[in-house]
């Protein structure tokens, strides 16, 4: 078991569910050849959970260890790869009619920016539209909007229900990981999701959950 997974442990057993990992999932689901990492049974539902670490290609890497400027969209590019890559292993177990979870983790400290701006922009670069009124010539109202490049959609992995961030609720920048953290997560509910995730799951104080209503996202 991986770091990343390793803390996603931990933050289950915390919250006191059940739950088999990737080498006993055969007790609770008829595999179909590829294996998520773990299937949790909670008071308010179960769900399949495939966890996805981030990594970065040696050139952006090493470019984050020196001073200047790097495109937001490479940072955006990783996420999406991740998500993507995750998708992959939950896609033939869309037909369970449960909640299908990725959850991302940061464990390493790579200074990619993993708040609800980035992950709202799986569903579509975040663009910023005005309304202009012509008689004053002056702007207004400004409303967000998801423009291209979406991942998640009402047509592509639909069956994905959130993706979330696994996070430390205290942790020191030299923290090995060798001892165990209060874990929380950051939550981005997907609308279009065909089995949504129930927002009770996870409900600590600590936890952020973001929904689409009414045009826009909304905290719980």
């Amino acid at each position: 078991m991986d770091v990343a997974e390793m803390r996603f442990c931990w933050l289950l057993k915390q919250r006191g569910y059940k739950f088999w990992s990737e080498n006993e999932l055969e007790q609770k689901i008829i595999l179909k050849g590829k294996r998520p990492d773990f299937y949790v049974e909670t008071p308010y539902g179960n769900l399949l959970v495939e966890i996805k670490s981030l990594k970065c290609p040696g050139p952006l890497e090493k470019r984050l260890s020196n001073i200047g400027s790097i495109n937001p969209k490479e940072f955006l590019d990783r996420l999406k790869k991740s998500v993507k890559e995750a998708a992959s292993q939950l896609s033939p177990y869309r037909d369970l009619k449960i909640p299908c979870l990725v959850v991302l983790d940061n464990y390493r400290q790579i200074r990619i920016p993993m708040t609800h701006m980035e992950l709202i922009q799986l569903f579509g670069t975040i663009e910023w539209r005005g309304e202009i009124n012509t008689d004053k010539k002056e702007i207004v109202a400004i409303h967000c909007f998801h423009g291209g490049d979406r991942i998640l959609t009402d047509t592509q992995h639909t069956y994905v229900s959130a993706v979330a961030v696994n996070i430390p609720k205290d942790r020191s920048l030299d923290d090995d990981m060798k001892n165990e953290r209060l874990m929380r997560l950051r939550i981005v509910h997907n609308p279009f999701a065909i089995c949504p995730l129930p927002f009770e799951i996870f409900q600590d104080n600590d936890d952020e959950q973001y929904y689409y209503q009414n045009n826009k996202w909304n905290k719980i």
